[in-house]
């Protein structure tokens, strides 16, 4: 299947629309955000929230969100002391598909998304990793297959670093 991931202001979606959606993941508490909260969050630049739809349609079948953050350099394994105490990154804070498109490869093409982002933003500001908050087992080993790696004293702060990403990407 071939999607389109757009800002969610550039979709062709109202809030009003965005209320009445029909996505499901299986996660509540994502549906919820993306129902609830998503075009708020976006329109006061909290977080931004990109949406995949399939071509030539405004059906969201997947979204997720992004903001900037910073890791603590002492939570991060085998990193030089070089370092400041905080280190730059992108937080990816939500990531959701909906169940009726769940194992087609849009989850990977929306955190390549995400990436490519992340790559762009460095561009222009400092950026070192990107992270996730993985709450649950399942969600945390799916991460793990993209390089993500445990914070040291956070086991559920998964991150990467952009030398990684642009690795992966090539």
């Amino acid at each position: 299947m071939d999607w389109e991931i757009k800002p969610l202001d550039s979709a062709g979606i109202t809030r009003n629309s965005l209320k009445k959606c029909q996505f499901e993941s299986g996660q509540p508490d994502l549906d919820r955000y993306l129902k609830r909260f998503a075009w708020k969050n976006h329109e006061l630049g909290v977080s931004r929230v990109f949406v995949a739809c399939s071509a030539n349609s405004n059906v969201i079948q997947g979204f997720y969100t992004s903001s900037t953050g910073a890791l603590s350099t002492q939570s991060i394994p085998n990193l030089q002391d070089k370092f400041p105490q905080q280190t730059p990154a992108l937080l990816i804070g939500r990531l959701a598909v909906d169940k009726s498109v769940q194992r087609q490869g849009l989850g990977k093409k929306l955190l390549k998304h995400a990436f490519e982002s992340a790559i762009d933003i460095s561009k222009k500001t400092g950026v070192w990793a990107v992270y996730v908050d993985a709450k649950y087992e399942a969600v945390k080993q799916y991460y793990q297959r993209f390089s993500f790696m445990p914070l040291k004293d956070e086991k559920s702060i998964l991150f990467v670093p952009l030398q990684t990403i642009r690795q992966l990407i090539q």
